[in-house]
């Protein structure tokens, strides 16, 4: 393996865990220690079956949280991200939400149009309903596009 990939892994992980709890980090022959007062995890790289896994080291033994497939032919950056942020999770640490969601569309929706995106265009055919917008997006938690489209937008088309 190209060790690109674990080493980039090593590095999210070293760039991203809190320094105060963190103070040791080693990095040897596929396997990185993250070690702390309290805990101590180990990050290894199996070449043979091409996974890297996260391990707590513990006095009864060694407890696997979370193991990925890190193949250099098909592994990208963002799986790279993936990984480190899923390993940030298992140990405990905060991922910025606004950060792991970057590009990524919401399930029940194939694209960004919603109704708001609808009507906010209809406001340069039809001026005036910009108020009603306004109003509707204040009043309610959420903007009823059907409901609007109907009373408002449909009534002006006609």
């Amino acid at each position: 393996m190209s060790k690109n990939y674990f080493d980039a892994v090593c590095q999210r992980m070293m760039e991203s865990v809190k320094t105060d709890k963190f103070k040791n980090f080693k990095s040897e022959n596929n396997k990185f220690l993250l070690q702390s007062e309290e805990e101590t995890y180990e990050i290894v790289y199996n070449e043979n079956n091409k996974r890297i896994n996260l391990i707590k080291i513990l006095s009864e033994g060694n407890k696997q949280l979370s193991s990925w497939l890190l193949d250099e032919e098909s592994t990208t950056q963002k799986d790279v991200k993936m990984i480190a942020e899923d390993f940030l999770e298992s140990i405990g640490e905060k991922v910025n939400a606004t950060n792991r969601n970057s590009g990524k569309k919401s399930n029940n929706e194939g694209s960004n149009v919603t109704g708001l995106f609808f009507a906010n265009r209809m406001v340069n055919i039809f001026p005036d309903i910009k108020e009603a917008i306004y109003i509707e997006k204040e009043c309610y938690s959420e903007f009823r596009a059907v409901k609007f489209t109907r009373e408002v937008i449909l009534p002006r088309i006609n």
